[in-house]
């Protein structure tokens, strides 16, 4: 069974009581545990117990566990399915020393320093394991400094909480999104040659989860090849003579006819891969990029992009400029740019599926071009 069919079957449990017993029963729809109890249930059923952690181990225990190997400390290195947990600063010998949780939701910002995450956990404060939401606080560096976790105040409680990943999700073998988000279905069988277009990408973008040219990745022979280092020093990006950049700059031609999309074949087109304030600086700190021909188009569809903090309404994705100009230029390979786009779509609705829909609306609906 996986974790999150397991943790269903928890929450679905009829009786339910927080205790130290640490008893369930699936059997009989019944659980009696309380928070440290609970993790070590999961630990349990998914065979990942630590050598150092028995059945009545307590918070503290697993505490000193983890600060012992490759624990957590910023908002940025937390994700779905890691432990949050935090002890007491003189435990007793005995009952409470401290509190720990499963992270559910990979955290969301609200404000600055102040982010969202859906936990699931077992306290006095319930009959049973809850799913629920809680706010962290950090520095300006990311770091965890604080939770507003007691239900009924907005207290912050000040403690050094920690992330711990012990969890291992099942991965797809070829694309290795998780098997629930799998994206092989939406993939060609077999890889396509890639056109004559190039990506600069801030080396940021390279470790964003959700990042677009990630289905790029997945469906062209050799991507490697598509990118175009991003160089530390100036001018030292590999341009060929008939390199063309896609930019939306003041003087950048904008592409209104099918002539001016043929016109292109056979161009290196260069696309910019980050944030819009990643590209910025991408062509700040490279000004040959600025004496490129440059183009610009727009598309009279909304961004399919829809967990994006974007400026305007036709701020597109990598991907999104990608395929409209792959399949304008070289009309041939229509049908394969809308293979990419429909593998896209699926990605985005998978993340806005795991976030949940109140979730994406708070976040997400109050930026331009925003579409339920």
């Amino acid at each position: 069974m996986s974790l999150e069919d397991f943790i269903q079957e928890i929450l679905n449990v009829r009786k339910r009581e927080f205790s130290r017993l640490r008893h369930l029963d699936l059997v009989k729809s019944e659980i009696s545990t309380d928070c440290m109890g609970l993790v070590y249930l999961l630990m349990q059923q998914q065979r990942v117990i630590p050598p150092s952690i028995k059945l009545k181990s307590r918070v503290v225990d697993f505490f000193n566990y983890a600060i012992r190997n490759q624990f957590k400390t910023n908002i940025n290195q937390i994700r779905k399915y890691d432990l949050l947990l935090w002890k007491k600063e003189s435990p007793p010998t005995s009952g409470d020393s401290g509190h720990i949780l499963i992270v559910m939701s990979a955290p969301q910002e609200q404000d600055s320093g102040l982010y969202s995450i859906k936990i699931l956990e077992n306290s006095h404060f319930s009959d049973g394991p809850i799913l629920r939401e809680v706010l962290l606080n950090t520095l300006g560096d990311g770091s965890i400094q604080g939770i507003q976790w007691h239900p009924k105040s907005n207290k912050v409680k000040r403690a050094r909480i920690i992330g711990f990943k012990i969890f291992k999700r099942a991965v797809c073998k070829r694309c290795l999104f998780s098997e629930i988000t799998c994206l092989c279905p939406e993939l060609p069988l077999e890889k396509w040659d890639p056109p004559p277009f190039k990506i600069i990408q801030d080396t940021r973008e390279q470790k964003v989860a959700l990042r677009s040219s990630r289905i790029l990745d997945l469906c062209f022979k050799q991507s490697n090849d598509l990118y175009l280092n991003n160089c530390s020093e100036r001018n030292q990006f590999p341009l060929s003579k008939n390199s063309v950049l896609v930019y939306p700059h003041s003087s950048s031609k904008m592409l209104s006819t099918q002539e001016d999309f043929t016109a292109l074949k056979g161009k290196q087109l260069i696309l910019l891969d980050g944030s819009w304030k990643q590209v910025r600086a991408i062509l700040l700190g490279n000004p040959n990029l600025a004496k490129l021909e440059s183009i610009q188009f727009k598309q009279e569809n909304s961004p399919l992009y829809k967990i994006r903090k974007a400026p305007s309404a036709q701020s597109f994705s990598t991907l999104e400029s990608f395929s409209f100009l792959w399949k304008n230029t070289y009309p041939e390979n229509r049908s394969r740019a809308l293979q990419l786009e429909t593998a896209f779509k699926r990605m985005i609705a998978n993340q806005i599926k795991q976030m949940g829909n109140e979730t994406y609306l708070k976040n997400y609906s109050h930026y331009p071009g925003f579409e339920s």
